[in-house]
C-alpha cells in the first residue's frame, strides 16, 4: 500500500515538474537604467572611463555621500 502510494506520488511529482508555477504571459518587461546605459556606452569608447567603488554608504549631506572602504570605518570617500 505504501509502495503504490509512493510511486503515485512520484508519477505525479514528475508530471508536474515541467509546469511552470507562475504564468509567464504577464511578465513585465524591465526597462534598462538611461544612466547605466550611458555609463556602458562611455566605457566601450574609452578605456579607463569608469571607476568602480566598494564599500559601505556612510553619512551624506546634499553635496556629498561617504562611502567607506571597510567597515573598520578608518578610511572613506568622499563623492561628490
Amino acid at each position: 500500500m505504501q509502495f503504490a502510494r509512493a510511486a503515485a506520488f512520484g508519477l505525479i511529482a514528475l508530471g508536474l515538474a515541467g509546469t511552470p508555477l507562475f504564468a509567464q504571459q504577464n511578465v513585465p518587461e524591465i526597462a534598462p537604467n538611461q544612466l547605466v546605459e550611458q555609463m556602458l556606452r562611455s566605457a566601450q569608447k574609452d578605456d579607463g572611463g569608469i571607476v568602480e567603488f566598494r564599500g559601505y554608504v556612510g553619512p551624506s549631506t546634499p553635496e556629498t555621500v561617504k562611502l567607506y572602504r571597510t567597515l573598520s570605518l578608518s578610511s572613506y570617500f568622499e563623492i561628490p
